[in-house]
């Protein structure tokens, strides 16, 4: 502490002179120096923290993230998706949830994947049941490589 002063002081402060020369090497606490001076303060740890992330961030859903089943089709959002574009659909198991997977009648058209909550999967395989035929069937070669490599 500086004489005349409430305040401890800091253990390190700038000093633009300092920069120019090598870092004296930290002192060693309890060491007591050859030159009978004082043991050296015991310097305290650095504060630690740990915690852990959450795995994504939970947005406000606007109407495109909210689907609906009729005797119609499917709509997504603002868009609508007829049964007659689809030849089949499957059910596949993706862990704690599970995903539709609608087979396109067209050759060239991917298919569409919604996944749904475990609570509404036999509702929604119902539904689906009266208008399109269910297949089995797993994840494809690429489907298994994401997974594999946790993409």
């Amino acid at each position: 502490m500086q004489p005349g002063s409430a305040q401890p002081e800091a253990p390190w402060q700038y000093k633009p002179e300092a920069t120019q020369q090598p870092a004296a090497p930290a002192p060693t606490a309890g060491v007591v120096a050859d030159s009978g001076e004082e043991p050296a303060p015991v310097l305290q740890q650095a504060p630690e923290a740990t915690w852990s992330a959450s795995e994504f961030i939970d947005h406000n859903k606007g109407l495109n993230w909210y689907l609906h089943l009729d005797a119609s089709g499917l709509t997504i959002g603002t868009a609508f998706h007829p049964y007659a574009e689809f030849k089949s659909f499957a059910l596949i198991d993706e862990g704690t949830f599970s995903s539709i997977i609608l087979a396109p009648l067209k050759r060239f058209l991917p298919p569409l994947s919604v996944y749904i909550s475990a609570e509404d999967q036999d509702r929604i395989v119902e539904v689906l049941a009266q208008y399109l035929p269910m297949e089995m069937r797993e994840h494809d070669a690429i489907d298994r490589l994401s997974r594999r490599i946790r993409f």
